[in-house]
């Protein structure tokens, strides 16, 4: 069973950015939270002692998830879970779409551009833009 959704480029976005830090925090990349929360109000209030116990927080979590400090999940491999390969094989189309659409010329020197390649099981998802007509028809009259 198929399904589609209609989005605008700003939910498309947020979704993309939502499938990345779902894929890497399901690796094991808790570091990805520090980087979520440093521009947060609350963040900026702590001071650096709560700041350091934090990052060390995350870097246990590490430990506990992947069995040490020093090793993560890669996407493709064994140990990635199913839900994660998912998201990182939407993730990339979606990125895939949106820079294409910001920059039609490409860019040979970001990953962005780049095809998508599957690392789960499920065949990748399509994303198309979408024109619509009666939005182009107003565009005119203005």
């Amino acid at each position: 069973m198929d399904y589609e959704i209609k989005v605008t480029k700003e939910q498309a976005w947020v979704i993309q950015r939502c499938l990345e830090f779902f894929s890497r925090i399901s690796m094991g990349q808790f570091r990805e939270l520090l980087y979520a929360v440093m521009g947060s109000p609350g963040y900026e209030k702590l001071d650096p002692s709560s700041r350091d116990s934090f990052s060390h927080l995350l870097e246990s979590l590490r430990v506990v998830f992947n069995g040490s400090a020093n090793t993560y999940y890669g996407i493709s491999g064994d140990m990635a879970p199913k839900d994660a390969k998912i998201a990182w094989d939407l993730y990339q189309v979606v990125r895939n779409r949106l820079a294409w659409d910001d920059h039609p010329e490409g860019n040979p020197m970001s990953v962005c551009f780049d095809e998508p390649w599957a690392v789960s099981d499920e065949p990748l998802a399509e994303m198309k833009k979408v024109v619509d007509e009666e939005r182009k028809e107003e565009k005119k009259d203005v």
